[in-house]
């Protein structure tokens, strides 16, 4: 399911670039400099970032936990 989701949205989304312009009207380029103030700068991008981080923390935590064990695991039969 997941690999045809990934093939439809692969397919579509450069058929639809309109959509990618989240901010109508400011299509002034200025580079990466701006881009990045833009980014960090604005209110919803921090929020969306914040979020992010809070929802991948649990993941990575358990990424660390279980190289710890398996480490742990491996120490105790030596």
């Amino acid at each position: 399911m997941f690999r045809r989701v990934l093939l439809v949205s692969s397919v579509a989304a450069p058929l639809a670039p309109g959509a990618a312009l989240a901010h109508p009207g400011a299509h002034d380029a200025g580079g990466l400099a701006q881009g990045l103030a833009h980014a960090l700068g604005s209110a919803d991008h921090l929020m969306a970032l914040v979020a992010l981080g809070l929802a991948a923390a649990p993941v990575g935590l358990l990424a660390w936990q279980r190289r710890a064990a398996r480490r742990d695991a491996r120490r105790a039969r030596r």
